[in-house]
C-alpha cells in the first residue's frame, strides 16, 4: 500500500508531503521540483519516478537521498486503504 501523507522530524525540521500539494520543507519542494519525471532507484532497489503530487515518489526520494540512515521520528504516516481491507489496518 503506497503512503499518501506523512511527516516526520529530522535534523531540527518538518519534512513530509500531505498528498494536498504541499511538501515541507522548502528544500524538499524544491529537490523534488528539480527532479521532477526523473526515474531514480530507491536504496533497496525500487524503482520510482518523481512528481510532486505522487506522495510515495517524495517518500522514497526523502528515504533515499536525504535521510537513508533513518535519523527521524515519524509524526504521521497514513496509507492508501488496501482495495481488499476497505479502511481496516492489516
Amino acid at each position: 500500500m503506497p503512503v499518501i501523507a506523512w511527516e516526520v522530524s529530522h535534523a531540527g525540521q518538518r519534512w513530509g508531503a500531505d498528498g494536498q500539494g504541499t511538501i515541507i520543507p522548502a528544500e524538499l519542494a524544491d529537490a523534488i521540483a528539480q527532479r521532477e519525471g526523473v526515474r531514480m532507484v530507491t536504496t533497496y532497489d525500487k524503482p520510482y519516478v518523481i512528481h510532486a503530487d505522487d506522495v510515495q515518489s517524495v517518500w522514497d526520494y526523502y528515504d533515499s537521498e536525504i535521510d537513508p540512515h533513518g535519523d527521524r521520528v515519524a509524526l504521521l504516516w497514513t496509507y492508501a486503504p488496501d482495495p481488499d481491507l476497505g479502511d481496516a489496518i492489516p
